[in-house]
């Protein structure tokens, strides 16, 4: 968790919100983290296109939980939800002031070197 939560960010309990922008992929996804078993984070433009994603179960709170992504040609089109399990949605704020920078997904299991030829 960023030690200060960006605008397109959102903190909720101990339950974050992030807004991730890509300018790359003219792509915008949603994801949370330190979430409950039954909260569902979504990311939405203001077209009405939504990808929501759900908290499944206790091993999915230990770990980032993302939507899909949707296009985002425009920063202030899309937003990002959480809807706690028994709370009232909150959003961030429709875009981010400047892009968001989205690291390549960190992969659990690494894979061996390839033989040499």
């Amino acid at each position: 968790m960023p030690s200060t939560p960006r605008p397109s960010d959102l903190e909720l309990g101990t339950t974050y919100l992030e807004l991730r922008i890509s300018d790359r992929c003219g792509a915008a996804r949603a994801r949370i983290s330190h979430s409950v078993v039954g909260d569902r984070v979504s990311v939405v433009d203001q077209d009405g296109c939504v990808e929501t994603a759900a908290v499944p179960d206790n091993a999915a709170t230990a770990q980032y939980l993302d939507t899909r992504m949707i296009a985002a040609a425009q920063h202030a089109q899309v937003r990002a939800c959480v809807q706690p399990r028994g709370g009232e949605r909150q959003c961030t704020p429709w875009g981010a002031n400047q892009p968001v920078p989205v690291p390549p997904p960190a992969h659990p299991l690494s894979l061996p070197p390839s033989p040499a030829r």
